[in-house]
């Protein structure tokens, strides 16, 4: 009885072609620019070779705008699985009190300088302001 032979080991430190880092370590690629494959980087290099030095701004600036591309599309990805999974849409309670402090620090003064200039409407609108923003802040996404 034979049995099949398993399909050859990449070697160490290196993927087959075409297989993507992103690929390699599990997560599915986020979409069609997500990935740059080894043929692509060595299409570059020899495509820079061949026309010298000349055309060599012009192949960088692609490159990297392919690149640039792909980044792009990876760190959407990410986020919206990130807001997916964790819900961060909301601001965290210790963003609320940060909010929180600092419209109350903010605001003694202001109500100092609404009070000086304004009197009683001017202190009105200052806390009414800060309420709001509060709220806002609380109340968005």
């Amino acid at each position: 009885m034979s049995y099949p032979t398993p399909p050859p080991r990449p070697s160490r430190g290196r993927r087959p072609a075409g297989a993507s880092a992103r690929a390699s370590i599990g997560r599915p690629p986020a979409g069609p620019d997500a990935d740059i494959d080894r043929r692509e980087v060595q299409a570059a290099l020899h495509a820079q070779q061949e026309l010298g030095p000349d055309m060599q701004d012009a192949l960088v600036d692609s490159f990297t705008d392919k690149v640039e591309r792909a980044i792009a599309v990876r760190v959407d990805a990410e986020m919206a699985q990130q807001r997916a999974t964790t819900g961060t849409d909301q601001p965290s309670s210790g963003a609320r009190l940060a909010l929180a402090i600092v419209s109350v620090g903010v605001g003694v003064p202001i109500t100092a300088v609404a009070g000086v200039f304004a009197h009683l409407p001017g202190v009105f609108v200052v806390w009414l302001g800060l309420v709001l923003i509060n709220y806002v802040f609380g109340r968005r996404r």
